[in-house]
């Protein structure tokens, strides 16, 4: 009698680190196709092997990402517009929580020019800390998977950790530093993405920009380091 192989091979989480059989896998993908209206293929995914704990446990926490960059951009991005009338109008019909949140965070500002000139009200969202722990959960995905792809190891067995930044403006950031990026433009209208790591130990930078407008710096490494950079800022504060 032969062995059934599915139920000898095993894979190894990618996000919780644990083994599991290879019938067990579900495979992540990234950029997640919820980001996709129905209809736009999904072009050169990174596909990380997970398991259906952890691929099922960043569901929620998506649709509120998903949520939070469509709001975000849907005046600038086709793309973001045509989620906003199809999932994201079903996300709210199926879960009217979100709506009501949304709505809760939502406050009319005053809007004015670099140079003072008022420009009349704005809508402004308020996110609370909540809402960063769920985006912050969404982006670690992102990350991990990346650096996965592209190191062959997870983050957490090279001993790293994850910070991010959210970055209005791209052009805040020190252009020698695009000098080292290595960019993907795979699916430019929905995720793009770029990573430097330092060859000889890993650590590195990896930059996310969604629908063309929310971006963000994602940096990996020790917590050394991260403790060593915070202690300099105060100093230099």
């Amino acid at each position: 009698m032969g062995n059934d192989l599915s139920t000898i091979e095993k894979f190894r989480c990618v996000y919780c680190g644990e083994k599991f059989p290879i019938k067990e896998k579900s495979p992540d993908h990234i950029p997640s196709k919820s980001l996709f209206p129905k209809g736009k293929a999904l072009n050169n995914p990174i596909k990380i092997p997970s398991c259906r704990t952890c691929n099922q446990s960043f569901s929620l926490d998506e649709e509120y990402f998903r949520i939070f960059l469509v709001n975000q951009t849907v005046d600038d991005s086709f793309i973001a517009s045509q989620l906003f009338y199809t999932k994201i109008a079903d996300s709210i019909k199926r879960r009217p929580q979100i709506g009501h949140k949304i709505m809760n965070n939502m406050k009319l500002v005053d809007l004015y020019t670099k140079s003072g000139i008022y420009l009349g009200k704005k809508t402004a969202i308020r996110f609370s800390d909540e809402d960063w722990k769920r985006y912050h959960h969404v982006l670690d995905k992102y990350i991990k998977g990346i650096y996965y792809h592209y190191q062959n190891k997870r983050v957490e067995d090279s001993g790293f950790v994850i910070r991010h930044k959210m970055i209005k403006h791209m052009d805040l950031i020190n252009k020698d530093l695009f000098k080292t990026v290595k960019a993907c433009l795979d699916n430019k209208t929905v995720f793009i993405y770029g990573y430097s790591f330092v060859p000889a130990t890993g650590q590195g930078i990896i930059i996310t920009t969604f629908f063309e407008k929310i971006n963000f710096m994602s940096f990996v490494a020790s917590p050394v380091n991260f403790e060593q950079f915070k202690n300099k800022e105060q100093l230099q504060g």
